[in-house]
């Protein structure tokens, strides 16, 4: 599935993929607390084994002090840290690439997703910016973002 949602993006460089975001963004910050605010509900899922694919985005500072946002595919958590390799090519995180294992302390967690059945439940920054997102992007990750972004036993 993660391959899937990378597919959307076949067509474009990184730095299409790159969206910059204000740190006072309001839509985005709300959306970055409400993930927070249900994390527990991602971990549930990831302990139960039950979904697919294990996603979080995480917050990493990069070396001119700026934060980046990338994917994470989760496999696990090791002395208090998420273990999980990268989602998505770093623009500015000059040492690490699309594929390697990192680990991130959880309060860089910005954001998490889940898939399950086809639908990605949680990606509350996604959907945040989906009225951002030109008509066809728009349309491809609605199509595969659940309908809520919890399921109805969360």
């Amino acid at each position: 599935m993660f391959r899937r949602i990378a597919d959307l993006f076949k067509d474009r460089s990184p730095l299409d993929e790159l969206v910059v975001v204000e740190a006072v963004d309001q839509a985005m910050n709300a959306a970055i607390d409400q993930a927070r605010a249900t994390l527990d509900v991602f971990w549930t899922k990831f302990d139960a084994g039950e979904a697919d694919e294990f996603q979080l985005k995480a917050g990493l500072t990069t070396p001119n002090g700026a934060i980046e946002h990338v994917w994470l595919r989760v496999s696990g958590r090791q002395n208090g840290r998420i273990v999980g390799r990268l989602g998505n090519q770093p623009v500015d995180l000059v040492d690490v690439n699309i594929g390697d294992e990192i680990q991130v302390e959880p309060d860089r967690v910005s954001d998490w997703a889940y898939f399950k059945a086809g639908r990605q439940y949680g990606a509350f920054t996604q959907r945040a910016m989906l009225d951002r997102a030109d008509p066809r992007t728009r349309r491809q990750i609605e199509a595969v973002l659940s309908p809520n972004p919890l399921e109805t036993d969360a």
